[in-house]
Protein backbone atom coordinates (compact mmCIF):
# COMPACT_ATOMS: atom_id res chain seq x y z
CA UNK A 1 0.00 0.00 0.00
CA UNK A 2 1.35 3.43 -0.90
CA UNK A 3 2.12 5.91 1.84
CA UNK A 4 -0.24 8.85 2.27
CA UNK A 5 2.19 11.36 0.78
CA UNK A 6 2.50 9.30 -2.37
CA UNK A 7 -1.28 9.04 -2.62
CA UNK A 8 -1.61 12.81 -2.21
CA UNK A 9 0.96 13.54 -4.87
CA UNK A 10 -0.55 11.10 -7.36
CA UNK A 11 -4.06 12.37 -6.70
CA UNK A 12 -3.00 16.00 -7.21
CA UNK A 13 -1.38 15.11 -10.51
CA UNK A 14 -4.73 13.84 -11.84
CA UNK A 15 -6.50 17.16 -11.20
CA UNK A 16 -6.77 19.63 -14.04
CA UNK A 17 -7.66 23.27 -13.91
CA UNK A 18 -11.07 22.67 -15.47
CA UNK A 19 -12.03 20.18 -12.78
CA UNK A 20 -11.49 22.13 -9.58
CA UNK A 21 -14.93 21.17 -8.26
CA UNK A 22 -14.37 17.43 -8.38
CA UNK A 23 -10.79 17.81 -7.15
CA UNK A 24 -12.05 19.74 -4.15
CA UNK A 25 -14.29 16.78 -3.33
CA UNK A 26 -11.31 14.46 -3.78
CA UNK A 27 -9.22 16.62 -1.46
CA UNK A 28 -12.00 16.47 1.12
CA UNK A 29 -11.69 12.69 1.17
CA UNK A 30 -7.88 12.61 1.20
CA UNK A 31 -6.53 11.63 4.59
CA UNK A 32 -9.96 11.70 6.22
CA UNK A 33 -11.36 8.39 7.46
CA UNK A 34 -15.13 8.80 7.40
CA UNK A 35 -16.81 7.88 10.66
CA UNK A 36 -19.59 5.34 11.02
CA UNK A 37 -22.42 7.87 10.88
CA UNK A 38 -21.21 9.40 7.61
CA UNK A 39 -20.65 5.97 6.10
CA UNK A 40 -24.14 4.78 6.95
CA UNK A 41 -25.65 8.04 5.70
CA UNK A 42 -24.20 7.24 2.25
CA UNK A 43 -22.01 10.34 2.32
CA UNK A 44 -19.40 8.63 0.11
CA UNK A 45 -22.03 7.91 -2.54
CA UNK A 46 -23.19 11.53 -2.41
CA UNK A 47 -19.62 12.79 -2.89
CA UNK A 48 -19.08 10.46 -5.86
CA UNK A 49 -22.36 11.55 -7.40
CA UNK A 50 -21.39 15.22 -7.17
CA UNK A 51 -17.99 14.43 -8.69
CA UNK A 52 -19.67 12.70 -11.62
CA UNK A 53 -21.95 15.71 -12.10
CA UNK A 54 -18.98 18.08 -12.11
CA UNK A 55 -16.99 15.88 -14.47
CA UNK A 56 -19.85 15.70 -16.95
CA UNK A 57 -20.49 19.44 -16.88
CA UNK A 58 -16.87 20.66 -16.96
CA UNK A 59 -14.92 17.97 -18.79
CA UNK A 60 -14.52 17.30 -22.46
CA UNK A 61 -16.26 14.19 -23.68
CA UNK A 62 -14.55 11.06 -22.40
CA UNK A 63 -12.66 12.83 -19.61
CA UNK A 64 -13.43 11.49 -16.14
CA UNK A 65 -10.23 12.35 -14.27
CA UNK A 66 -12.15 14.44 -11.72
CA UNK A 67 -14.47 11.53 -10.90
CA UNK A 68 -11.47 9.21 -10.82
CA UNK A 69 -9.84 11.55 -8.31
CA UNK A 70 -12.80 11.12 -5.98
CA UNK A 71 -13.44 7.42 -6.66
CA UNK A 72 -9.79 6.57 -6.06
CA UNK A 73 -9.91 8.09 -2.56
CA UNK A 74 -13.15 6.46 -1.37
CA UNK A 75 -11.27 3.46 0.04
CA UNK A 76 -7.99 4.25 1.75
CA UNK A 77 -5.83 1.28 0.82
CA UNK A 78 -5.53 -1.81 -1.34
CA UNK A 79 -8.05 -3.62 0.86
CA UNK A 80 -11.21 -2.69 2.73
CA UNK A 81 -10.18 -1.52 6.19
CA UNK A 82 -13.55 -1.89 7.89
CA UNK A 83 -16.51 -4.20 7.42
CA UNK A 84 -18.84 -1.24 7.02
CA UNK A 85 -17.07 -0.41 3.75
CA UNK A 86 -18.01 -3.81 2.32
CA UNK A 87 -21.62 -3.98 3.49
CA UNK A 88 -22.66 -0.30 3.27
CA UNK A 89 -20.23 1.98 1.46
CA UNK A 90 -19.35 -0.20 -1.54
CA UNK A 91 -22.98 -1.07 -2.43
CA UNK A 92 -23.90 2.62 -2.15
CA UNK A 93 -21.12 3.90 -4.41
CA UNK A 94 -21.73 1.08 -6.92
CA UNK A 95 -25.30 2.30 -7.24
CA UNK A 96 -24.00 5.85 -7.75
CA UNK A 97 -21.54 5.06 -10.54
CA UNK A 98 -18.34 3.61 -9.04
CA UNK A 99 -18.16 0.81 -11.62
CA UNK A 100 -18.82 3.28 -14.42
CA UNK A 101 -15.86 5.41 -13.31
CA UNK A 102 -13.59 2.35 -13.13
CA UNK A 103 -14.58 1.16 -16.61
CA UNK A 104 -14.27 4.59 -18.21
CA UNK A 105 -10.79 5.00 -16.78
CA UNK A 106 -9.80 1.47 -17.83
CA UNK A 107 -10.91 2.03 -21.43
CA UNK A 108 -9.54 5.57 -21.73
CA UNK A 109 -6.33 6.01 -23.75
CA UNK A 110 -3.26 5.56 -21.55
CA UNK A 111 -0.29 7.89 -21.56
CA UNK A 112 2.78 6.33 -23.20
CA UNK A 113 4.53 4.02 -20.76
CA UNK A 114 1.79 4.20 -18.11
CA UNK A 115 0.02 1.21 -16.61
CA UNK A 116 -3.77 0.81 -16.30
CA UNK A 117 -5.19 2.61 -13.27
CA UNK A 118 -2.04 4.71 -12.86
CA UNK A 119 -4.23 7.50 -11.42
CA UNK A 120 -5.44 5.30 -8.56
CA UNK A 121 -2.99 5.83 -5.67
CA UNK A 122 -3.93 2.58 -3.92
CA UNK A 123 -3.72 0.34 -6.95
CA UNK A 124 -6.09 -1.61 -9.18
CA UNK A 125 -9.71 -0.91 -8.12
CA UNK A 126 -10.92 -4.09 -9.85
CA UNK A 127 -8.75 -6.13 -7.51
CA UNK A 128 -10.22 -4.29 -4.52
CA UNK A 129 -13.75 -4.81 -5.84
CA UNK A 130 -13.20 -8.54 -6.34
CA UNK A 131 -12.30 -9.01 -2.65
CA UNK A 132 -15.85 -8.04 -1.64
CA UNK A 133 -17.99 -9.80 -4.23
CA UNK A 134 -18.43 -12.96 -2.17
CA UNK A 135 -20.78 -10.87 0.00
CA UNK A 136 -24.35 -10.80 -1.39
CA UNK A 137 -24.89 -7.11 -0.62
CA UNK A 138 -21.80 -6.14 -2.60
CA UNK A 139 -22.62 -8.59 -5.41
CA UNK A 140 -26.22 -7.44 -5.77
CA UNK A 141 -25.10 -3.83 -6.19
CA UNK A 142 -22.36 -4.87 -8.61
CA UNK A 143 -24.78 -6.97 -10.68
CA UNK A 144 -27.16 -4.01 -10.98
CA UNK A 145 -24.32 -1.72 -12.07
CA UNK A 146 -23.05 -4.32 -14.54
CA UNK A 147 -26.47 -4.65 -16.16
CA UNK A 148 -26.36 -0.92 -16.97
CA UNK A 149 -23.16 -1.20 -19.03
CA UNK A 150 -23.93 -0.53 -22.72
CA UNK A 151 -23.32 -3.39 -25.15
CA UNK A 152 -20.56 -1.54 -27.09
CA UNK A 153 -18.70 -1.02 -23.81
CA UNK A 154 -19.10 -4.68 -22.87
CA UNK A 155 -17.64 -5.67 -26.24
CA UNK A 156 -14.55 -3.56 -25.52
CA UNK A 157 -14.23 -4.95 -22.01
CA UNK A 158 -14.20 -8.53 -23.27
CA UNK A 159 -11.00 -7.70 -25.16
CA UNK A 160 -9.33 -5.95 -22.22
CA UNK A 161 -6.76 -8.04 -20.33
CA UNK A 162 -7.38 -6.34 -16.96
CA UNK A 163 -11.11 -6.99 -17.24
CA UNK A 164 -10.55 -10.61 -18.26
CA UNK A 165 -8.51 -11.19 -15.09
CA UNK A 166 -11.28 -9.58 -13.05
CA UNK A 167 -13.94 -11.76 -14.68
CA UNK A 168 -11.92 -14.91 -14.05
CA UNK A 169 -11.43 -13.86 -10.42
CA UNK A 170 -15.14 -13.30 -9.79
CA UNK A 171 -16.48 -16.24 -11.79
CA UNK A 172 -16.52 -18.52 -8.70
CA UNK A 173 -19.08 -16.16 -7.16
CA UNK A 174 -21.08 -15.32 -10.27
CA UNK A 175 -22.96 -18.59 -10.76
CA UNK A 176 -24.18 -18.93 -7.17
CA UNK A 177 -25.17 -15.28 -6.79
CA UNK A 178 -26.89 -15.03 -10.16
CA UNK A 179 -28.88 -18.18 -9.49
CA UNK A 180 -30.33 -16.55 -6.38
CA UNK A 181 -30.99 -13.25 -8.16
CA UNK A 182 -32.79 -15.00 -11.02
CA UNK A 183 -34.72 -17.67 -9.09
CA UNK A 184 -35.24 -15.91 -5.76
CA UNK A 185 -36.19 -18.03 -2.76
CA UNK A 186 -36.24 -21.19 -4.87
CA UNK A 187 -32.45 -21.02 -5.12
CA UNK A 188 -31.71 -20.25 -1.47
CA UNK A 189 -30.10 -23.01 0.57
CA UNK A 190 -31.83 -23.36 3.92
CA UNK A 191 -29.77 -23.98 7.02
CA UNK A 192 -30.11 -26.35 9.94
CA UNK A 193 -27.16 -26.22 12.33
CA UNK A 194 -27.93 -29.66 13.73
CA UNK A 195 -25.27 -31.82 12.10
CA UNK A 196 -27.45 -34.89 12.67
CA UNK A 197 -30.34 -33.43 10.69
CA UNK A 198 -29.74 -35.87 7.85
CA UNK A 199 -30.10 -38.85 10.23
CA UNK A 200 -33.68 -37.95 11.13
CA UNK A 201 -35.13 -38.85 7.76
CA UNK A 202 -35.86 -35.20 7.07
CA UNK A 203 -35.85 -33.69 3.62
CA UNK A 204 -32.55 -32.30 2.35
CA UNK A 205 -32.37 -28.58 3.04
CA UNK A 206 -32.15 -27.54 -0.59
CA UNK A 207 -33.86 -25.04 -2.83
CA UNK A 208 -37.61 -24.85 -2.52
CA UNK A 209 -37.99 -26.58 0.85
CA UNK A 210 -40.72 -25.20 3.08
CA UNK A 211 -39.03 -25.72 6.43
CA UNK A 212 -39.90 -23.21 9.13
CA UNK A 213 -36.54 -21.85 10.24
CA UNK A 214 -36.11 -21.06 13.94
CA UNK A 215 -33.09 -19.67 15.78
CA UNK A 216 -31.72 -19.79 19.31
CA UNK A 217 -33.68 -17.09 21.11
CA UNK A 218 -30.76 -16.15 23.38
CA UNK A 219 -27.73 -15.82 21.09
CA UNK A 220 -29.48 -15.75 17.69
CA UNK A 221 -26.38 -17.35 16.18
CA UNK A 222 -27.76 -20.79 15.26
CA UNK A 223 -30.79 -21.81 13.21
CA UNK A 224 -32.78 -25.03 12.98
CA UNK A 225 -35.50 -26.58 10.87
CA UNK A 226 -37.47 -27.90 13.87
CA UNK A 227 -37.58 -27.96 17.69
CA UNK A 228 -36.32 -31.54 17.53
CA UNK A 229 -33.16 -30.51 15.69
CA UNK A 230 -32.63 -27.63 18.10
CA UNK A 231 -32.86 -29.97 21.09
CA UNK A 232 -30.50 -32.46 19.49
CA UNK A 233 -27.91 -29.76 18.81
CA UNK A 234 -27.96 -28.51 22.41
CA UNK A 235 -25.12 -30.88 23.32
CA UNK A 236 -22.86 -28.70 21.18
CA UNK A 237 -24.61 -25.36 21.45
CA UNK A 238 -24.77 -25.18 25.26
CA UNK A 239 -21.01 -24.59 25.42
CA UNK A 240 -21.02 -21.80 22.84
CA UNK A 241 -24.33 -19.98 23.36
CA UNK A 242 -23.18 -17.34 25.87
CA UNK A 243 -19.98 -16.54 23.99
CA UNK A 244 -21.81 -16.45 20.65
CA UNK A 245 -24.23 -13.89 22.05
CA UNK A 246 -21.38 -11.58 23.05
CA UNK A 247 -19.62 -12.13 19.75
CA UNK A 248 -22.76 -11.34 17.78
CA UNK A 249 -23.30 -8.05 19.64
CA UNK A 250 -19.69 -7.00 19.04
CA UNK A 251 -19.83 -7.91 15.37
CA UNK A 252 -23.13 -6.10 14.86
CA UNK A 253 -21.49 -2.97 16.26
CA UNK A 254 -18.78 -3.35 13.61
CA UNK A 255 -21.30 -4.09 10.81
CA UNK A 256 -19.50 -7.43 10.51
CA UNK A 257 -22.15 -9.90 11.68
CA UNK A 258 -22.82 -12.44 8.93
CA UNK A 259 -26.55 -13.03 8.96
CA UNK A 260 -28.07 -16.47 8.50
CA UNK A 261 -29.21 -15.46 5.02
CA UNK A 262 -25.68 -14.38 4.09
CA UNK A 263 -24.28 -17.54 5.68
CA UNK A 264 -26.66 -19.59 3.53
CA UNK A 265 -25.50 -17.71 0.42
CA UNK A 266 -21.89 -18.51 1.34
CA UNK A 267 -22.79 -22.18 1.73
CA UNK A 268 -24.38 -22.14 -1.72
CA UNK A 269 -21.35 -20.37 -3.15
CA UNK A 270 -18.94 -22.94 -1.71
CA UNK A 271 -21.18 -25.82 -2.78
CA UNK A 272 -21.50 -24.51 -6.32
CA UNK A 273 -17.75 -24.13 -6.62
CA UNK A 274 -17.10 -27.64 -5.31
CA UNK A 275 -19.81 -29.22 -7.44
CA UNK A 276 -18.37 -27.65 -10.58
CA UNK A 277 -14.94 -29.03 -9.78
CA UNK A 278 -16.42 -32.46 -9.06
CA UNK A 279 -18.43 -32.50 -12.28
CA UNK A 280 -15.34 -31.57 -14.30
CA UNK A 281 -13.30 -34.26 -12.49
CA UNK A 282 -10.92 -31.58 -11.15
CA UNK A 283 -11.71 -32.58 -7.57
CA UNK A 284 -11.15 -36.19 -6.58
CA UNK A 285 -11.83 -37.43 -3.11
CA UNK A 286 -8.67 -37.72 -1.03
CA UNK A 287 -9.22 -38.92 2.54
CA UNK A 288 -7.68 -36.48 4.99
CA UNK A 289 -7.59 -33.54 2.58
CA UNK A 290 -10.16 -30.76 2.37
CA UNK A 291 -10.66 -28.17 -0.39
CA UNK A 292 -9.52 -24.71 0.73
CA UNK A 293 -10.59 -21.62 -1.21
CA UNK A 294 -8.79 -18.34 -0.49
CA UNK A 295 -10.94 -15.35 -1.41
CA UNK A 296 -8.31 -12.91 -0.13
CA UNK A 297 -6.18 -13.50 -3.23
CA UNK A 298 -6.60 -12.09 -6.73
CA UNK A 299 -7.64 -14.31 -8.40
CA UNK A 300 -8.95 -16.53 -5.57
CA UNK A 301 -6.60 -19.34 -4.61
CA UNK A 302 -7.55 -23.00 -4.45
CA UNK A 303 -5.78 -26.00 -2.96
CA UNK A 304 -6.41 -29.12 -0.93
CA UNK A 305 -4.98 -28.98 2.58
CA UNK A 306 -4.32 -31.52 5.29
CA UNK A 307 -7.41 -31.60 7.52
CA UNK A 308 -5.51 -32.68 10.62
CA UNK A 309 -2.93 -29.88 10.33
CA UNK A 310 -5.61 -27.32 9.55
CA UNK A 311 -7.63 -28.46 12.54
CA UNK A 312 -4.55 -28.09 14.76
CA UNK A 313 -3.94 -24.42 13.95
CA UNK A 314 -3.47 -22.28 17.05
CA UNK A 315 -3.56 -18.66 18.09
CA UNK A 316 -1.56 -17.65 21.13
CA UNK A 317 -1.06 -21.29 22.00
CA UNK A 318 -4.79 -22.04 21.90
CA UNK A 319 -6.72 -23.88 19.15
CA UNK A 320 -8.62 -21.58 16.81
CA UNK A 321 -11.47 -24.04 16.28
CA UNK A 322 -14.20 -24.48 18.90
CA UNK A 323 -16.53 -27.34 19.75
CA UNK A 324 -18.86 -26.91 16.77
CA UNK A 325 -16.08 -26.83 14.20
CA UNK A 326 -14.37 -29.73 16.01
CA UNK A 327 -17.58 -31.73 15.62
CA UNK A 328 -17.53 -31.00 11.89
CA UNK A 329 -13.94 -32.23 11.65
CA UNK A 330 -14.88 -35.36 13.62
CA UNK A 331 -17.79 -36.16 11.32
CA UNK A 332 -15.58 -35.74 8.27
CA UNK A 333 -12.80 -37.88 9.76
CA UNK A 334 -15.14 -40.69 10.81
CA UNK A 335 -17.22 -40.77 7.63
CA UNK A 336 -15.11 -39.20 4.90
CA UNK A 337 -16.77 -41.47 2.34
CA UNK A 338 -20.12 -39.84 3.10
CA UNK A 339 -19.21 -36.22 3.74
CA UNK A 340 -17.21 -33.41 2.19
CA UNK A 341 -15.69 -30.65 4.32
CA UNK A 342 -14.47 -27.41 2.75
CA UNK A 343 -13.02 -24.12 3.98
CA UNK A 344 -13.39 -20.66 2.46
CA UNK A 345 -11.33 -17.68 3.65
CA UNK A 346 -12.40 -14.09 2.94
CA UNK A 347 -11.82 -10.61 4.30
CA UNK A 348 -14.60 -8.58 5.87
CA UNK A 349 -12.92 -5.29 6.65
CA UNK A 350 -10.98 -5.64 9.87
CA UNK A 351 -11.77 -9.35 10.06
CA UNK A 352 -10.67 -12.50 8.36
CA UNK A 353 -13.60 -14.89 8.11
CA UNK A 354 -13.17 -18.62 7.65
CA UNK A 355 -16.34 -20.40 6.57
CA UNK A 356 -16.20 -24.12 7.36
CA UNK A 357 -18.82 -25.86 5.22
CA UNK A 358 -20.13 -29.42 5.54
CA UNK A 359 -21.79 -31.36 2.72
CA UNK A 360 -23.19 -34.86 2.39
CA UNK A 361 -22.44 -36.90 -0.72
CA UNK A 362 -25.69 -38.15 -2.22
CA UNK A 363 -23.92 -40.81 -4.28
CA UNK A 364 -21.77 -43.54 -2.76
CA UNK A 365 -18.17 -43.85 -3.78
CA UNK A 366 -17.41 -46.51 -6.40
CA UNK A 367 -13.86 -47.72 -6.08
CA UNK A 368 -12.06 -49.89 -8.57
CA UNK A 369 -8.93 -50.16 -10.63
CA UNK A 370 -8.53 -48.40 -13.93
CA UNK A 371 -5.54 -48.40 -16.25
CA UNK A 372 -3.81 -45.08 -16.83
CA UNK A 373 -0.82 -44.76 -19.16
CA UNK A 374 2.19 -43.05 -17.67
CA UNK A 375 4.81 -41.02 -19.50
CA UNK A 376 7.02 -44.04 -20.16
CA UNK A 377 4.15 -46.04 -21.60
CA UNK A 378 3.64 -48.38 -18.66
CA UNK A 379 0.29 -48.76 -16.93
CA UNK A 380 -0.59 -48.50 -13.28
CA UNK A 381 -3.84 -49.05 -11.35
CA UNK A 382 -5.65 -46.06 -9.91
CA UNK A 383 -8.61 -45.72 -7.56
CA UNK A 384 -11.61 -44.21 -9.26
CA UNK A 385 -14.70 -42.62 -7.73
CA UNK A 386 -18.04 -41.84 -9.26
CA UNK A 387 -19.13 -38.27 -9.69
CA UNK A 388 -21.54 -37.30 -6.95
CA UNK A 389 -23.94 -34.59 -5.96
CA UNK A 390 -23.46 -32.60 -2.76
CA UNK A 391 -26.23 -31.88 -0.29
CA UNK A 392 -25.40 -28.74 1.71
CA UNK A 393 -25.74 -29.32 5.44
CA UNK A 394 -24.33 -26.38 7.38
CA UNK A 395 -21.65 -23.71 7.42
CA UNK A 396 -19.88 -22.24 10.43
CA UNK A 397 -18.05 -18.89 10.39
CA UNK A 398 -15.03 -17.97 12.50
CA UNK A 399 -13.63 -14.44 12.84
CA UNK A 400 -10.03 -13.28 13.29
CA UNK A 401 -8.87 -9.68 13.59
CA UNK A 402 -6.74 -8.81 10.58
CA UNK A 403 -4.60 -6.36 12.52
CA UNK A 404 -3.40 -8.64 15.28
CA UNK A 405 -3.48 -12.06 13.66
CA UNK A 406 -3.07 -13.44 10.17
CA UNK A 407 -4.53 -16.81 9.20
CA UNK A 408 -1.70 -17.71 6.87
CA UNK A 409 -1.46 -20.66 4.55
CA UNK A 410 -1.52 -23.83 6.59
CA UNK A 411 1.84 -25.43 7.15
CA UNK A 412 0.66 -28.76 5.88
CA UNK A 413 1.41 -31.31 3.24
CA UNK A 414 -0.98 -29.54 0.89
CA UNK A 415 -1.60 -30.85 -2.58
CA UNK A 416 -3.22 -29.09 -5.48
CA UNK A 417 -5.86 -30.94 -7.47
Amino acid sequence: MHRGTTANQRSRSSCSGSQNGSCTLSNALRGVYLNRELMKSQFSAWVLGRALDVSISLSRRGEVSGAVGVASMLFQGNRFNRAIEVVHVLPAVLKTGYLKVIIQDLLSPQAPGSEPFSKWPFGNPLKLLSLALYHPWAWNAFAHAYDLIPEPTLAKLKLNSEWMVFQASTSPYAEAHRDVLERGNEAIVLLCDNMKHHEKGAEPLIAGCSHSIMQCSRCKSTVYCSPECQKEDWAIHKDECAMNRIRRIDLLADSAWISHRTRARMLKLIGTRLQNRIDSAELLHSPGLIPFMDGTKYPPGYQQINARSFRGMQRGGRPIFNGRSEAMFDLFADKSDQFELAAFKVELGQYYVIALALFRSLHAFAQGEIEISSINGSKRPEVQRTLRALEPLTVYTLYFNVYDYHVDECRTSASSP
